[in-house]
């Protein structure tokens, strides 16, 4: 779905819809992360230390996505609009 909207704010030059869908998509990611945290926490309490290499790779999968990199660049291009 959120190629749809980033689709929609760049066909459209709507920089009033991107403004109210970045905050949404941050909270996203923060809330992601931390719940991500919590999880290589409870790992670490198991001693389940296999699980943890996962939820780290992931983590890195997530930082380094496709959609991150261009919300990050899409961001950059805003700020420098302003």
């Amino acid at each position: 779905m959120g190629f749809v909207a980033l689709r929609h704010i760049i066909n459209q030059g709507d920089l009033h819809f991107y403004k109210s869908y970045y905050p949404k998509y941050s909270k996203f990611y923060k809330l992601n992360m931390q719940n991500l945290k919590s999880c290589k926490l409870k790992a670490l309490h198991d001693d389940n230390y296999s699980q943890i290499e996962n939820f780290i790779e992931y983590e890195s999968f997530i930082a380094n996505s496709y959609f991150n990199q261009l919300m990050r660049f899409f961001q950059y291009l805003v700020d420098l609009s302003e």
